[in-house]
């Protein structure tokens, strides 16, 4: 019976079992380009099926970070500035941002879930 109980904290040592660490899935980011601005994205396990249109009005310039909720259908459901990642107080660019990151549209598989959660950001 030792022998058991031995062989099974050995099994649980070796693979890890007792750490409390959680594994954080690695996410590559994508980038694209929308006329001379450039748009970055991450958002786990899904790649952006339509991107946004930017029409700008003003020669300012910086970069913008928006985090997103995309839904399972790939809608962007939720669009927030993030203005400790964004190096611009531009509220102008800021509005855009918001507005181009809720028009973008991700792909979506069977597998999907129902709430991902990502970010974009937008350089100007």
């Amino acid at each position: 019976m030792k022998n058991i109980f031995l062989a099974v904290l050995l099994f649980l040592i070796t693979n890890n079992t007792f750490s409390q660490e959680t594994k954080t899935p690695t996410v590559a980011e994508q980038s694209f380009s929308v006329g001379k601005y450039t748009v970055k994205y991450i958002v786990e396990n899904r790649k952006a099926t339509r991107f946004p249109k930017i029409d700008m009005m003003s020669d300012d310039h910086g970069t913008v970070v928006v985090d997103i909720y995309v839904d399972k259908y790939g809608n962007v459901t939720s669009a927030t500035p993030n203005q400790s990642l964004s190096n611009t107080k531009s509220n102008y660019l800021i509005t855009k941002s918001k507005q181009a990151a809720e028009t973008t549209h991700f792909d979506s598989t069977p597998t999907t879930p129902l709430k991902t959660k990502g970010t974009i950001t937008f350089t100007f």
